[in-house]
C-alpha cells in the first residue's frame, strides 16, 4: 500500500521476473515430477493455491520488497550526523587484533573439588600465562603448551585479526577497547554467570578465565575502493553432494577467455569507458554486468579472498588491470580508484541506515488496521493436544 501510494513501480528486472514466473514454475514442476505449474503450487502450498493468485502474490511481493530497497537506498547522512553517531561510542567502529585463550574451570581437579577450588586452579594458570615474563604471543603459546592441564596436547591461543568491536567477546571487550591499550598489554579476566539461590540471593559463579594478549587497534579510517571487473565464469563442472568441481581443462578455457578480453581492451582505447562496455557485453557476473562491471564502495572482506586482496593491495593505483582466479572463475580487474567514504564512515552510515529503516518499517506496520480476511481455507478441526499422545 505504501509502495502504491508513493508511485513506486516494478523495475525492468522485477517485471521480467514476473513475466517469466509461469515458465519458471513450469520448470520447477518438471524437475520435481509434477505435470503442471499449478499442480506444483498445490503440492507446495495446498489445494487453495492457483497460478493466477500466486502470480498476484508474487507481484505484490516484488512491489513491496522493491520499495523497501528504494526507501533504504534513499537515506543519506551529513558529515555532522556521522560525527555525532561516531561520538556516541567511538570504540564501536574500531577493529582489534589480539590473541586469546580460555581456561575452563571444569578442566581442573577432580569431581569432588568445589567450583571455587576449580576456579582458583584455573586462575593460577591464567596468571602464569600472562605474567611479566610473557613478552610475545610466542611466549604466551609456549606457556600455554607447558600447562599441566594441557599435557599431551598442542594447545595454543587463538589469533583474532581486525575483529570489529561488535564481534569481540563481551567478557574482554571493555579491556580490549580501552583507549590506553598498547601492544604487548596482557591480562586475564574471569568469565562468570549469575544465578539466584533458593533464598532469592544472587550467586556469581566463575566458569573460567580468558587470557588475552593485545597487539593493535585499527580505527578503520581508510578509504573504500571502486573497481570494475568482467567475470569469465567456469562452465561445465561435475556436481557431487551439492559441490561443483571443475576440470583443469574447464578452468583453462575460462582463463583463456579472460585473457582474450583483456587483450581486446588493451588493443582498443584502453579506457575505463571501453572496459565498462566490454564488461556489459562479456561478463557472466549478473550482479554487475549491466553496470559495466562496477562495484562501488567495496570494503575489506566484502569480496572473495583473491578479489579482495587485489583491490586492497597497497601498491594499487587508478587504471591498474589484472586477472585473478576465484571459485567463480577468472576476473579481469580494473581499478577505478578510492571512494569518498572511509570504511569507518561506511560502518557508521550503515548503522544509521539500519536504525532509521527499522523505525520507518515498524511505524508503517504498527499503524495498520488489522482486519479479518477470508478464513475459508483454515482447518478448524486440527488441534494440538497437551496429552501424552
Amino acid at each position: 500500500n505504501e509502495s502504491v501510494a508513493n508511485g513506486h513501480e516494478l523495475s525492468e528486472t522485477e517485471q521480467s521476473q514476473l513475466d517469466s514466473l509461469e515458465s519458471t514454475l513450469a520448470l520447477y514442476a518438471q524437475v520435481y515430477g509434477y505435470s503442471s505449474a499449478e499442480n506444483y503450487l498445490k503440492a507446495m502450498y495446498g489445494n487453495g493455491a492457483a497460478l493466477n493468485t500466486y502470480k498476484e502474490y508474487y507481484r505484490l511481493n516484488l512491489l513491496a520488497s522493491g520499495y523497501q530497497t528504494e526507501y533504504r537506498d534513499s537515506l543519506t547522512y551529513t558529515a555532522d550526523q556521522v560525527a555525532a553517531k561516531d561520538a556516541e561510542d567511538p570504540a564501536t567502529y574500531n577493529s582489534y587484533t589480539y590473541n586469546q585463550y580460555y581456561l575452563s574451570a571444569s578442566r581442573y581437579l577432580d569431581d569432588e573439588a568445589t567450583n571455587e577450588e576449580k576456579a582458583a586452579a584455573a586462575e593460577a594458570d591464567a596468571k602464569a600465562i600472562t605474567g611479566e615474563d610473557i613478552t610475545s604471543v610466542e611466549a604466551m603459546d609456549a606457556a600455554i603448551a607447558a600447562l599441566e592441564v594441557n599435557k599431551d596436547t598442542t594447545a595454543s591461543s587463538s589469533s583474532m585479526t581486525d575483529q570489529r568491536y561488535t564481534s569481540v567477546n563481551s567478557v574482554i571487550a571493555q579491556w580490549i577497547s580501552d583507549s590506553s591499550r598498547k601492544e604487548g598489554d596482557k591480562t586475564y579476566i574471569a568469565s562468570t554467570s549469575t544465578t539466584t539461590d533458593d533464598d532469592g540471593n544472587e550467586v556469581t559463579t566463575v566458569s573460567g578465565y580468558y587470557a588475552v594478549y593485545f597487539i593493535s587497534a585499527n580505527d578503520n579510517e581508510f578509504p573504500l575502493v571502486n573497481v570494475r571487473h568482467m567475470l569469465a565464469g567456469f562452465e561445465g563442472g561435475t556436481t557431487e553432494n551439492g559441490t561443483t568441481t571443475y576440470s583443469d581443462e574447464e578452468k583453462a578455457a575460462a582463463k583463456e577467455k579472460a585473457e582474450s578480453w583483456l587483450n581486446e581492451w588493451e588493443s582498443g582505447d584502453a579506457t575505463e569507458e571501453s572496459f565498462a562496455a566490454l564488461a556489459t557485453e562479456y561478463s557472466t557476473d549478473t550482479g554487475s554486468k549491466d553496470n559495466g562491471g562496477l562495484y562501488e564502495d567495496v570494503y575489506p572482506g566484502q569480496m572473495v579472498s583473491a578479489f579482495n586482496n587485489w583491490c586492497f593491495d597497497e601498491s594499487r593505483k587508478p587504471g591498474d588491470t589484472g586477472i585473478v582466479e576465484t571459485s567463480y572463475g577468472y576476473h579481469v580487474m580494473y581499478f577505478v580508484g578510492q571512494a569518498e567514504d572511509t570504511y569507518r564512515t561506511y560502518l557508521i552510515k550503515n548503522d544509521l541506515t539500519s536504525e532509521d529503516y527499522t523505525s520507518w518499517y515498524n511505524n508503517l506496520v504498527d499503524s495498520l488496521d488489522m482486519t479479518v480476511g477470508d478464513t475459508s481455507y483454515i482447518r478448524t478441526n486440527l488441534v494440538l493436544s497437551s496429552g501424552s499422545n
